[in-house]
């Protein structure tokens, strides 16, 4: 008896373009989340102190826009994590069509085409 060995060919996955984004957003986020925190520890560290310093570099920045920056990013994890979660089934079906192999494809197509 002859064994016919089948190759699978690996079936790469599409990732959701929208799942990328949300993951490079939230890291900025994180990073973003931390500058602040740092730019509000060392403000209170220094007004308890009762010395004055000038915000330079990074925590200038982080005075003057990091709220903004903050709520940006938030509005964006939101919009990211909803069209992430509403496109979802779709990549999951192109994933499905690109499995298949193409004869299957074709025999579903012809079916298809001569019951109309």
């Amino acid at each position: 008896m002859k064994r016919e060995v089948v190759m699978k060919r690996k079936a790469t996955k599409r990732a959701n373009p929208f799942y990328v984004l949300l993951v490079l957003v939230g890291l900025t986020f994180l990073v973003t989340a931390c500058a602040y925190g740092v730019m509000a520890f060392t403000d209170v560290a220094v007004s308890a102190s009762g010395e004055q310093l000038s915000p330079n570099g990074l925590n200038a920045f982080m005075d003057r826009h990091g709220m903004v920056t903050l709520l940006v990013q938030v509005v964006l994890l939101g919009l990211f994590a909803v069209a992430a979660m509403g496109t979802d089934e779709y990549w999951q079906r192109v994933d499905a069509r690109s499995d298949q192999p193409a004869d299957e494809t074709n025999k579903s197509d012809d079916h298809s085409n001569s019951e109309r």
